[in-house]
C-alpha cells in the first residue's frame, strides 16, 4: 500500500507543482499582462519581473506552504518512509521546475507519470521501464523543438555514463578515456557523413572507438590504480594533439564541417543507442562475464588464480564499452556544423561520466541513469547562467558526494528503504 500512496501523492505533488498557487494569485491579483516576462508563466519569478514585489513574495510563500503540506501529509497521515517522502518532495519540485518548460502541449500529462514511476519504483521495475521507453519514443509528438534537443543531450550523457560503468563499475578501473572514444566517433562522422548512410556511419564510429580501446587496453590494462587513470587521460590528450598537428601541418585546415541531420532523427538514433547500452549492461551484469568482472574488482590476483583470464576479460569489456561512446559521438556530431579537436576531445567528456556515475551510485543499473539525467540537466542550466563557474559547482558536488554519499544516490535510497525493515525487526 505504501507504493500506491506514494504514487498518488507524487502525482498530486507534481500537479500542484505544475499548476502552482502562484499562477492563480498572479492572474487574480496582479491584473496585468505578464506573458512578455520570462517564459510567460505567471509564477513567482515573472511576478517579480512585472514589478509587484508583495504579490511575488506571497506566491513564494504559497509554494513553500505547498511543499510543507505534502511532506506533512505523507509523513504523518500515511506514515510513509523517508524515501517515499523524498520521492514526493522531488515530484513537487520537478512539477514546479518543468511547468514553464513543458507548457500545456500534453507534456505535463507525460511528466505527471514521472511521479507515479518514482512512487512505484522498484516494485514494478519491468512495467515502469517499458512505460519510460514508450514515453521517450512518443516524446517528439508531444514536445518537438528544444525539449527534444535537451533530451538528446541528456541521453548522450546517460549512454556515456552507462558505458563507463560497464567496465569501470565492477572492476574499479577509473577510465578517463571517454573523450578519446567520443572524439573518434565525432571525427568518423565528419569524414564519412557525406559518403555513407547515417546508421553505417554511427556503426563505424562505434567500431573505430572499440578498436582504439582494444589497442589501448591491450597495452595498458596491466596497469592499475593511478597509473591507469593517468594513461587513459593522457590518451585523450595525445589523440587531440596528434590531430591538431596533422590538421595544422598536413591538411592545412583546423577542424571539419559535419553534415547536418534533423533533430528528430538524431533523437531516435540516440534513443536506440540508449536502449542498446542498457540492454548490454543488464546482460553483462547477469552473465559469467559480469561475475568475472566483479571478481577482478574484488581481488584481481585471486580471480587470476581461479582461472579467470583477467587481461582478456578487461580488454573485451573495455572495447565493448567504448563502442557506445563512439557511436554516441558519431550521431551527436551531426548537431554541430563544425567540429575541431578542442570540441571533440574536450576533457569534460572524460570527467562527466565519472561524476555522474559516482553521484548516481554504482550498485544498481539505474544509479548511473539517475546521475546522468540530473547532471546533464544541471549542466544545461548552469552553463547558460554561469558559463565560467559551472564546473566549480560540479566539483563541490563531487566532493560532497565522495565525503557523505560514498555509495551515491542509490546507496542513500537503499539505506532509507532498510530503516523501516530494521525497525520492524527490532520491535519483534
Amino acid at each position: 500500500m505504501e507504493a500506491v500512496y506514494t504514487a498518488l501523492l507524487s502525482v498530486a505533488a507534481f500537479i500542484l507543482g505544475a499548476i502552482p498557487f502562484s499562477i492563480i494569485i498572479g492572474r487574480l491579483l496582479l491584473q496585468k499582462d505578464i506573458t512578455k516576462y520570462g517564459d510567460g508563466n505567471p509564477g513567482a519569478a515573472n511576478v517579480f519581473r512585472a514589478g509587484n514585489i508583495p504579490i511575488g513574495l506571497l506566491a513564494v510563500f504559497f509554494d513553500i506552504c505547498k511543499g510543507v503540506l505534502f511532506v506533512a501529509l505523507s509523513h504523518t497521515i500515511f506514515s510513509l518512509s523517508a524515501v517515499s517522502v523524498v520521492i514526493i518532495a522531488v515530484s513537487a519540485v520537478l512539477g514546479h521546475a518543468f511547468s514553464p518548460f513543458l507548457r500545456w502541449h500534453g507534456g505535463k500529462a507525460i511528466a505527471v507519470t514521472f511521479g507515479v514511476m518514482l512512487g512505484l519504483l522498484p516494485e514494478y521495475a519491468i512495467l515502469l521501464t517499458f512505460i519510460i521507453f514508450m514515453l521517450l519514443a512518443l516524446m517528439p509528438l508531444y514536445a518537438p523543438g528544444y525539449p527534444i534537443i535537451l533530451l538528446s543531450s541528456i541521453l548522450m550523457y546517460v549512454i556515456m555514463t552507462v558505458s563507463w560503468v560497464i567496465f569501470s563499475g565492477p572492476t574499479g578501473y577509473i577510465s578517463l578515456a571517454s573523450a578519446a572514444f567520443f572524439g573518434a566517433g565525432m571525427y568518423t562522422s565528419a569524414f564519412l557523413g557525406k559518403a555513407l548512410p547515417l546508421f553505417v556511419v554511427v556503426g563505424i564510429g562505434g567500431l573505430i572507438s572499440s578498436c582504439l580501446a582494444f589497442m589501448a587496453g591491450t597495452l595498458t590494462l596491466r596497469l592499475r590504480g593511478m597509473y591507469f587513470i593517468m594513461f587513459t587521460f593522457g590518451l585523450s590528450q595525445l589523440i587531440k594533439h596528434l590531430i591538431l598537428w596533422w590538421e595544422a601541418h598536413v591538411s592545412g585546415t583546423i577542424g571539419r564541417f559535419v553534415i547536418i541531420i534533423d533533430v528528430i532523427t538524431v533523437y531516435y538514433v540516440i534513443l536506440v543507442l540508449f536502449v542498446m547500452a542498457l540492454l548490454i549492461a543488464y546482460l553483462i551484469r547477469r552473465s559469467r562475464l559480469g561475475l568475472a568482472l566483479q571478481s577482478i574488482g574484488e581481488n584481481e590476483d585471486a580471480a587470476a588464480h581461479r582461472g579467470v583470464n583477467v587481461t582478456v576479460v578487461k580488454v573485451i569489456t573495455f572495447a565493448l564499452s567504448a563502442f557506445f561512446i563512439g557511436a554516441a559521438g558519431a550521431i551527436m556530431a551531426t548537431r554541430w556544423t563544425y567540429i575541431d579537436p578542442s570540441i571533440c576531445f574536450n576533457p569534460l567528456y572524460s570527467f562527466m561520466p565519472v561524476l555522474m556515475a559516482i553521484f548516481g551510485g554504482l550498485g544498481q543499473l539505474y544509479g548511473p541513469i539517475i546521475g546522468g539525467v540530473i547532471f546533464a540537466y544541471l549542466e544545461e542550466v548552469l552553463i547558460t547562467r554561469f558559463a565560467y563557474y559551472y564546473m566549480l559547482f560540479f566539483g563541490i558536488i563531487l566532493v560532497i558526494v565522495i565525503l557523505y554519499l560514498p555509495n551515491g544516490f542509490v546507496g542513500l535510497i537503499q539505506k532509507w528503504r532498510k530503516r523501516p525493515l530494521e525497525g520492524q525487526h527490532a520491535s519483534t
